[in-house]
C-alpha cells in the first residue's frame, strides 16, 4: 500500500507540474491518475483477498465508491480553504508550494478513501462466513489459500 500512495503522489505532481495546465487536457489527466489509483488499490486488496471472483467485484465497486466520496470531500475541503490560503488568484495558475501541498495530500486521501472501505469489507467477510460452513472452518479455508 505504501508503494501505490508514493506512486499516487508522484504522478500527481509530475502531472501538476509538467502537465497541460489550462483546457481539458489537464483535467481529464487528473482524473484518468485518480482512476488508476482507485483501480490499483482494488487490485492490490482483491488479490491479497482470499475470496476469488467475489472479491474482485466487492473490491472494486467498493474502491470506487470510496474513491469518489474521499474526491467529493476533499473538492469541498479544498472550496472551503481557498479564501484562508495564502494564493492570489486562481489556484491552478499559480506556482506557489501551498498548490502541490494540495495536490500531494488529495492523491494520499484518494488512496485512503479507495482504502478504507475495502478493509470494512474485509472485516464484515471474517466475521460472516459463508453458510453452511462453520467459523473455524472458514478461517481455515482462508488461510490455506
Amino acid at each position: 500500500m505504501t508503494s501505490i500512495i508514493l506512486h499516487a503522489i508522484a504522478a500527481m505532481l509530475l502531472e501538476e507540474r509538467f502537465g497541460p495546465a489550462s483546457g481539458v487536457g489537464g483535467v481529464t489527466t487528473v482524473m484518468a491518475i485518480l482512476v488508476l489509483i482507485v483501480w490499483a488499490v482494488a487490485a492490490h486488496e482483491a488479490r491479497s483477498g482470499p475470496r476469488g471472483v467475489v472479491n474482485w467485484i466487492v473490491s472494486i465497486i467498493a474502491s470506487v465508491i470510496g474513491g469518489l466520496a474521499a474526491l467529493t470531500f476533499i473538492s469541498f475541503a479544498i472550496d472551503m480553504m481557498l479564501p484562508y490560503l495564502p494564493i492570489e488568484g486562481s489556484i491552478d495558475s499559480s506556482e506557489h508550494p501551498v498548490k502541490y501541498v494540495l495536490v500531494a495530500v488529495t492523491a494520499i486521501l484518494v488512496v485512503l478513501g479507495s482504502w478504507i472501505p475495502l478493509r470494512a469489507t474485509r472485516r464484515f467477510a471474517k466475521e460472516n462466513p459463508p453458510p453452511g460452513l462453520p467459523g473455524a472452518a472458514f478461517e481455515n479455508q482462508s488461510k490455506a489459500r
